[in-house]
């Protein structure tokens, strides 16, 4: 009887624990941003394979691109151990495993360059139309086509 009382405590402390360290995670405002970066290359990738290129005009994706750049808040500056690891999390489950932990860590790099330029003014030139002839909408688009053939198979 005793057995069954100590074993049950013990399973209760194991799944509050691994809970408690799967909601953390889960939480996580970098786990978040990788999420939604996840996301957003998914639905880029699946036009890109689809079409051979992406429409930066169309209203849906000049709103994908802003979410894009918003999730990248996360990359800007040094990296900690941490916020790699929870943004490399929230990527693959964002995309739906197209990025994959064999591909991850270049998607990752790839990223944190890209996040560390100021694209206000290029999501400023695509809300306003001007695709093509704005260089920091080309820097922008181009950093995002080089970031999907990571993801080609």
């Amino acid at each position: 009887m005793k057995f069954k009382a100590v074993f049950a405590v013990l399973l209760s402390a194991l799944m509050l624990t691994s809970c408690g360290s799967s909601s953390k995670l889960m939480n996580s405002t970098d786990f978040s941003n990788g999420s939604i970066a996840g996301s957003v290359l998914s639905k880029f990738f699946t036009e890109y394979s689809n079409t051979g290129s992406i429409d930066f005009s169309k209203a849906q994706n000049i709103l994908n691109v802003s979410s894009l750049v918003s999730a990248l808040t996360s990359l800007k500056g040094d990296l900690s151990n941490q916020t790699a690891k929870d943004y490399s999390s929230g990527l693959i489950s964002g995309s739906s495993n197209l990025v994959n932990n064999s591909n991850v860590s270049g998607i990752l790099s790839a990223l944190t360059t890209l996040g560390n330029f100021d694209f206000t003014k290029a999501t400023n030139d695509m809300q306003r139309g001007r695709t093509s002839t704005s260089g920091n909408v080309a820097d922008l688009t181009s950093g995002i086509v080089d970031i999907l053939s990571l993801l080609k198979k």
